[in-house]
């Protein structure tokens, strides 16, 4: 009795293997290929993100300069600024549609590289701190919390480095640092 029942169970664990075992291979392989669809949209959007910044600034300068040119082309400079931010702005709401909610954080970080391009002369700091930690996220370096953190230091750092004060050792409550200058 205890081999017939041996050969049954056997029997049993063969049919739910032959059954299981595709079935369970084709959910990871879609698995695997959904996360490699994400991250490379993720990639792309990133991708867009860094390239929309310049054009928001440099619509934004030819709208600020459209002063002194014809009502008409005043008109198409400040259409375009719409433009080039409604672009932008779109590439940061996709960026957070792909994004998972532990990974929101570098939303943000967009939103503001976006906004510096918006608002400022010197947004290149954004940026440049934009890709660096984002590409840091990207290779799985970072956590988006931290990512955002990072990002948020970098850039205090690198304008007091513009402005020749000494970030790096000071606490919030010190006195500033006498300062070397901004090393390179």
């Amino acid at each position: 009795m205890d081999s017939s029942w041996a050969v049954v169970i056997g029997a049993g664990i063969a049919l739910l293997g032959s059954v299981f075992a595709p079935w369970l291979k084709d959910s990871l392989e879609r698995r695997h290929l959904q996360r490699e669809g994400n991250r490379s949209a993720v990639s792309r959007s990133l991708l867009r993100i860094t390239a929309a910044a310049p054009d928001v600034a440099l619509a934004r300068l030819q709208a600020a300069n459209s002063n002194t040119t014809p009502k008409t082309e005043a008109v198409k400079s400040i259409v375009n600024l719409a433009l080039k931010q409604s672009e932008a702005s779109q590439a940061v709401f996709e960026l957070g549609l792909l994004l998972s909610a532990r990974d929101a954080p570098l939303e943000t970080m967009a939103r503001s590289v976006i906004n510096a391009a918006a608002g400022k002369d010197d947004f290149s700091v954004e940026v440049i701190c934009f890709t660096q930690t984002a590409a840091r996220w990207y290779r799985m370096e970072l956590s988006a919390k931290d990512a955002l953190s990072s990002f948020k230091s970098d850039v205090i750092r690198y304008r007091a480095q513009n402005l020749g004060v000494s970030v790096a050792t000071q606490s919030p409550h010190e006195e500033p640092a006498e300062s070397e200058g901004p090393t390179a």
